[in-house]
């Protein structure tokens, strides 16, 4: 598969208290839904430092796929 510019997913998570992912969901899925399953099945894996508070325990990944790799930005959830 050859990928043509920049494929963005967004994946909205919830981590516990002890910063591991315990949902996740697809906020916006790209155009494919083999990248919107990679992407969600990467997201599953990240840790984050503990969190107390509600609002600090919800994050938002976007997943960017080109075909020079793959980056991932947090992004301030709203």
């Amino acid at each position: 598969m050859t990928i043509h510019g920049v494929i963005k997913v967004m994946v909205r998570l919830s981590v516990d208290r002890s910063g591991r992912v315990s949902n996740e969901a697809i906020e916006v899925p790209g155009p494919s839904k083999y990248f919107a399953r990679l992407a969600t099945e990467a997201a599953k894996k990240w840790r984050f430092s503990t969190a107390t508070s509600e609002d600090a325990r919800k994050r938002l990944l976007q997943f960017e796929f080109s075909r020079s790799g793959t980056t991932v930005n947090i992004i301030n959830p709203r």
